[in-house]
């Protein structure tokens, strides 16, 4: 009994690091060094770039320092699935709603973040300088 139960908890806990680290769209720090490095390589010319941060999206996976409510990430999870499955049914609590609020606010502050980074990064560079 204590080999399947250990068995049960490293599976478990193998399970919960892939959910607390896997994100399942390109992230704003991947767009941001992508612009980076493209502007880098096409410094002398003119471009137009839309920039399409799927951190704003669902699911919600904010990083932590963004959160100001207590939840963990299974908890996240659930929601994001339960969220997702009540687009054709509405089987969300009121206390599930409000920490999905929650949860897309931190999302809204990451995208802001990531916003502010691209232009702190586009200000030390000569592109930038030279546009202004």
């Amino acid at each position: 009994m204590f080999k399947i139960a250990k068995f049960v908890n490293t599976k478990f806990s193998a399970l919960i690091k892939l959910l607390k680290n896997r994100i399942p769209y390109t992230t704003y720090e991947e767009v941001n060094t992508i612009l980076h490095y493209y502007l880098e390589k096409h410094i002398e010319n003119k471009f137009f770039a839309w920039i399409h941060y799927m951190d704003a999206h669902i699911p919600y996976h904010p990083p932590k320092n963004f959160w100001k409510i207590s939840i963990s990430r299974l908890e996240i999870y659930k929601l994001n699935t339960k969220l997702m499955k009540s687009v054709k049914k509405p089987i969300l609590k009121r206390d599930e709603i409000e920490k999905l609020k929650e949860l897309y606010r931190a999302q809204i502050k990451h995208v802001d973040y990531a916003v502010g980074s691209l232009i702190e990064k586009l200000k030390e560079t000569v592109y930038l300088k030279k546009v202004s």
